[in-house]
Parts: structure tokens; sequence; C-alpha cells
């Protein structure tokens, strides 16, 4: 919506999820309350090995940042994957869909999520529709896990656009100051995307507002 276009959002599933994630915020040890730690980070770069572009924009970078850590061009397990999301601040996907592949919904849906989840795969917070029943997707299982935010595209999306994205993203909020709100650079992030209405408006976030310590 234009009038939402430069306007941080997020979205949750019900108002209970809202109270729940208040409760979580006032304990103190979640990243909603303490902020993110940049140098806390995982990474999962294209791991089916079908994305080279994508790979090769990102790997150097990934890699050469301080305290990060994650896996380059190969599947990682699922004790990696578990640790991803429950050791670390911030998790990054860069492959195809939400992962599903590399740790199930109900997998994650069992797990206590620390990590900011950012999933830049196709249609990775699509929730699918059956019949008179709610929306099911991989976010809710996320949501369900408690991840304190979680980053997905609403549908399918280009690599080398979203790439842009990306970049534009994580450089923008993972540069900034301490205090860098992370839901305002994903408005502004939109406008990297050479097709800005169908790829820059792709991203939605579910979750609480998060901003780096």
């Amino acid at each position: 919506m234009a009038c939402l276009r430069a306007v941080p959002v997020t979205r949750l599933p019900s108002l209970r999820f809202l109270l729940s994630y208040s409760l979580a915020q006032e304990q103190g040890g979640s990243v909603l309350s303490r902020g993110v730690d940049p140098s806390s980070a995982f990474y999962v770069l294209n791991p089916h090995k079908n994305l080279p572009g994508t790979e090769e924009q990102f790997r150097g970078w990934f890699e050469s940042v301080p305290g990060w850590k994650g896996v380059t061009g190969a599947v990682p397990s699922a004790e990696q994957m578990q640790a991803a999301l429950c050791d670390h601040d911030l998790y990054i996907y860069a492959g195809h869909g939400a992962g599903a592949r590399l740790l199930d919904g109900q997998s994650i849906s069992r797990l206590s999520c620390r990590a900011v989840a950012l999933l830049f795969g196709c249609s990775s917070a699509a929730l699918a529709l059956r019949g008179d029943l709610e929306g099911s997707g991989i976010v809710l299982s996320y949501i369900l896990a408690g991840c304190p935010l979680v980053l997905g595209n609403l549908w399918d999306v280009t690599d080398r656009d979203t790439d842009r994205y990306t970049r534009a993203l994580l450089g923008g909020w993972l540069g900034g100051r301490a205090g860098a709100p992370l839901l305002s650079h994903v408005a502004q992030a939109r406008q990297a995307p050479k097709l800005k209405y169908l790829i820059g408006a792709a991203p939605v976030a579910y979750g609480l507002p998060v901003c780096l310590q």
C-alpha cells in the first residue's frame, strides 16, 4: 500500500501472540529487550548449489564478518540449524524457499528460538489457504517457537533483484548505529530492487520490532 510504503510495519497472527511477545520482552533475556548483537549471526548461503550469483555476491562478505558462522554451498545439519536459531541473535537464509528442507516447520515449532530470522527465499512468508481453514506456513512455526521477528517474501521473487534487496537491508541495518531499527530498513530497502512493486513489495515481517544493540 502506498500509504505504508515508508512506514515500519510488522504483523502477528492474533492478539494472544502479541501478549506473549510482550511478556518475553519484559523478561529481559530476549533480543526484543536487549537488542540484536550484529556479531552473533549464522548464515546459510546457497545450500543447494543452484544460486551461483547469490553465492558470489555474499560469500566474501559473510565470511569476512568477525563472529559470523555459517554454511555456504552445502546443506547444514539439523543440529547446525537448531543452533543457528537457538544460540545466535541473527539467522540469515539465502536460498530457495524458506529452508524447510533443512529444518521442517514441526521441528522449528518445538524450539525456543532466540534468533531474528531473515528468510530471503521465494514465498518464505506465504501462507497456504485450504478451504475455510486458516492459512498455514513455516513462518507461523517460527512464531510458535518464539522467534522475535521473521522476515520473508509473500510470493516468488527473482534472485538478482532479491540480492539487491538483501544487500541494501543488511548493509543499511547492520552498518547502522546502536539502536538502529530493523523495520525502518526493511521499508527503505524496498527501493533497491529494479522491480519495486514486485520484488520490493514482497518482503514482510512477523513478530515485534527489533533494534541493534
